[in-house]
């Protein structure tokens, strides 16, 4: 049985680790830096310390906002509201349907595996967008505590998923063709290597801060054909799965390749 010192050890412990990531969540950096100095040093506490302070060493606004999607993220699986609910029922649903288009039926039938594909980019956009979780984070955490980026926040609700065609490739940017709405777009070159390159085309959405844009989650890369197939669900305001599944589909042929 564990000693009183041990049990009180281990609920100061937590305690600090959740204000910490409340803190964080709030887009509080540097006050969740310093409540993580007070946990013991182990490996769990040296990776979140690294991981707090890439965020803290952005000093560009564009990268400042789009932090705040990975709590937000957090937020929506975090609280227990019907809506909150509703919403991570409906993706684990969504990644069931993905995991089978893109042939993985066994671990689509099982919850734990459907819940751990929100790492998936396709997921995690249909997340925070589709379903709401970046909506329900700005009402609940921003707004309340006067965020700087509150507004900022509030401007990309409302922003639409596309299919792109790469028309340029410049020094840390891309100019795309938005085959949706026929338009001409440059955003931040997304980190992921090997970038995108001239005539790839892309699936993802484009967040504005300013004069400025980037991927609010990272772009996946489709291809002609199922760009089109995007472009018709979009057109036709098809159920939110019909563009999923033709995306998976394309990630299950090349992958098979």
């Amino acid at each position: 049985m564990s000693s009183p010192a041990r049990l009180a050890t281990s609920d100061e412990y937590h305690v600090i680790a959740a204000a910490a990531r409340e803190a964080e969540d709030a887009g509080d950096l540097a006050g969740a830096r310093r409540l993580i100095g007070l946990l013991p040093d182990d490996e769990r506490r040296r990776r979140w310390a690294r991981s707090l302070d890439v965020g803290l060493a952005l000093d560009d606004e564009l990268e400042r906002a789009r932090w705040l999607l990975e709590p937000a993220l957090r937020h929506g699986f975090g609280a227990g509201a019907d809506v909150g609910s509703t919403a991570r029922a409906r993706l684990i649903v969504l990644a069931g349907d993905v995991l089978r288009a893109r042939g993985a039926a066994a671990l689509a039938a099982s919850v734990e595996s459907s819940h751990a594909a929100v790492q998936d980019p396709l997921l995690v956009d249909v997340a925070l967008f589709d379903l709401g979780m970046l909506g329900r984070y700005r009402d609940e955490v921003l707004v309340p505590l006067g965020h700087r980026h509150a507004g900022v926040v509030e401007s990309w609700l409302d922003r639409d998923v596309s299919a792109f065609e790469v028309q340029a490739v410049e020094p840390g940017g891309l100019v795309l063709h938005d085959l949706v709405h026929r338009q001409q777009t440059a955003v931040q070159r997304p980190g992921s290597e090997p970038g995108p390159e001239l005539g790839d085309l892309l699936y993802g959405r484009v967040l504005p801060v300013r004069d400025r844009a980037c991927f609010g989650v990272a772009p996946v890369r489709v291809d002609r054909v199922t760009a089109r197939r995007v472009v018709r669900a979009l057109a036709r305001r098809a159920p939110l799965i019909e563009r999923l599944r033709a995306v998976a589909s394309y990630q299950r042929r090349s992958a098979a390749g």
